[in-house]
């Protein structure tokens, strides 16, 4: 026989300090969770995700050349500099900075690859769900 309990699933609004947002992660983007006649949906548009950059973008210096790719060779091989956007650096938004995104880049450059991932024609948020971050993006308002 299935079990007659009933645990109910209670949505409030404020449980108090600190506050705390209820989301949702629907195909990879944060939405706010709306409870309507018993049934709970996500809709509306996605919330930000974090700072806006432009990918390919190493130095945050408004144009990708061939400092970017050197830069994040260096950053990985050589103790350069860190960037202040793994967002920015993660090339193939694999969630990952490695040498393919230095490859990705240089192929982009010069050897007619495919453009970096969104987002890359100008500022915008990282449309995937990874654990890299952007912290600064001198570029982008």
């Amino acid at each position: 026989a299935p079990d007659q309990a009933d645990t109910p699933l209670v949505f409030v609004s404020d449980l108090g300090e600190p506050m705390v947002a209820t989301t949702l992660t629907v195909a990879g983007q944060r939405r706010i969770p709306v409870l309507e006649n018993g049934s709970l949906t996500a809709s509306g548009d996605p919330l930000p995700t974090g700072t806006e950059f432009v990918r390919g973008d190493f130095d945050a210096n408004g144009m990708i050349d061939i400092s970017d790719p050197v830069n994040l060779l260096g950053y990985l091989f050589a103790s350069g500099t860190a960037p202040t956007c793994d967002d920015a650096a993660d090339v193939n938004d694999d969630g990952l900075l490695g040498i393919d995104d230095a490859i990705y880049l240089l192929s982009h450059a010069f050897g007619g690859g495919p453009d970096p991932l969104p987002p890359f024609d100008g500022c915008g948020e990282d449309p995937s769900d990874d654990a890299l971050g952007c912290d600064a993006f001198a570029s982008c308002p």
